[in-house]
């Protein structure tokens, strides 16, 4: 495993890459991620082909079983990407390029992919597979920006205004109601013979079923989340990380300092 954190104590720190992530699974939960690297012209000591795609496997989110991805070559530009702990939040600028209208149709299929993800990750070509070096975890970031709003779209490049989650227009903090032993989070629904995922905002999809009291179903219909740890646990047994959406580490505190 290389360890990026050192490489800025280096002089010659060789060539940096970026990679991107689109993530529309907030809008449509089958929606597949997408990957990008920037097409940039490249060192011949890399062993890295100019504008073709570049494998790199990857751990995310950290402490996962890390993914070998095909990262494909995007022509593209950003602008107002780096963060300061002076003044507004910044608004990134992204410019893909669509010669080929490969985002038209989820343009249009999703709403201009408002409040889709884009996440980028920045690594060294010492660092891809294949290279002595190479580690999925020695990455900078991921920068993590939601999409705004389409700036503009022509037949050669489309343009996307990006904020930050914290930058969102009438959002407030808490932005959840702290409630300890509550998951808040939509469950799917069973209509029409399927699952209706349009609103879901539990991840989970699976084929085991527990109705709303915890016992085990094999009616499809029953199945009905009771929104306890119990409930999550059922359908997550080992998670890496339980996908709970209530506050577990929350005390009651009265006025007198006891609990």
């Amino acid at each position: 495993m290389g360890n990026i954190a050192n490489d800025a104590l280096m002089q010659d720190l060789g060539q940096v890459l970026q990679f991107f992530q689109l993530d529309l699974t907030s809008i449509n939960p089958s929606y597949p991620i997408t990957y990008w690297v920037q097409s940039v012209a490249t060192s011949a000591s890399s062993g890295i082909t100019t504008n073709s795609p570049i494998i790199w496997t990857l751990e995310y989110p950290e402490g996962s079983t890390p993914q070998t991805i095909v990262w494909n070559p995007i022509d593209l530009q950003i602008d107002q990407w780096e963060t300061s702990s002076q003044g507004a939040l910044p608004r990134p600028k992204i410019r893909l390029a669509n010669v080929l209208g490969v985002f038209t149709p989820s343009i249009i299929a999703y709403g201009d992919m408002v409040g889709g993800t884009v996440r980028r990750f920045r690594t060294y070509a010492k660092y891809l597979d294949g290279q002595p070096a190479a580690s999925p975890s020695a990455y900078y970031g991921p920068d993590e920006w939601r999409i705004e709003r389409k700036v503009s779209q022509n037949p050669l490049y489309v343009d996307f205004e990006l904020a930050s989650w914290m930058d969102q227009q009438n959002v407030k903090l808490p932005y959840r109601t702290v409630i300890r032993d509550y998951c808040l989070a939509r469950y799917r629904v069973y209509r029409n013979g399927a699952w209706d995922y349009s609103s879901t905002q539990c991840p989970y999809t699976g084929t085991g079923y527990w109705d709303q009291y915890g016992n085990a179903t094999i009616v499809v219909g029953l199945d009905q989340c009771g929104k306890q740890k119990s409930d999550c646990l059922l359908r997550f047994p080992n998670p890496a990380a339980l996908p709970f959406w209530g506050f577990l580490g929350v005390e009651r505190i009265n006025l007198s300092g006891g609990y």
